[in-house]
């Protein structure tokens, strides 16, 4: 459940608290401030609401111009699994994409449970980079130093420890 609350940027005029957007419509057209006048400009405030709204609302804030739009994409993304959600924020919070851009290109990020350091090793030995050596020098390479340059360059993006993401299709 989302609750959400609209402060009036009037001092003279009370807020309210609301759930849906036509919930909205009808209580900013009821509201009036203590001069008889109608309260148009509110800042909107996220009072109640589970992890994927205030992911949401990190990516998308919620504001008075876009809360129609906001309240149907929120029931969409909540749909999504973790894996899609992930990819979404990703796009868009870090490449920069537009939601229905980020819908477009979620399934083409891949999500990789370890350390950089471990999808370095996993890149490697799943593209055969260090086939042409032989075995005795294949343990000098320096996965480390890739995971660093992979993340430096935008390639991978370390979302905690143990999850980091790329929208690259080597996977």
């Amino acid at each position: 459940m989302i609750k959400l609350h609209a402060q009036p940027y009037d001092l003279d005029a009370s807020g309210f608290y609301f759930d849906t957007a036509e919930e909205y419509e009808t209580k900013q057209a009821a509201n009036f401030n203590r001069y008889g006048q109608h309260v148009e400009e509110y800042e909107i405030q996220i009072i109640d609401g589970n992890d994927d709204v205030f992911t949401f609302n990190k990516i998308i804030p919620v504001e008075q111009c876009n809360l129609e739009e906001w309240f149907e994409a929120i029931e969409e993304f909540e749909g999504f699994d973790d894996d899609k959600k992930i990819a979404i924020a990703y796009l868009m919070d870090i490449i920069g994409k537009s939601y229905a851009d980020a819908l477009e290109a979620a399934e083409g990020v891949y999500i990789h449970e370890g350390t950089k350091e471990d999808y370095a090793y996993d890149f490697i030995q799943e593209t055969g980079a260090l086939d042409s050596l032989p075995e005795s020098l294949r343990g000098y390479f320096d996965y480390d130093g890739l995971a660093q340059d992979l993340e430096i360059n935008g390639d991978i993006y370390e979302i905690s420890r143990e999850l980091i993401v790329t929208n690259h299709s080597q996977h």
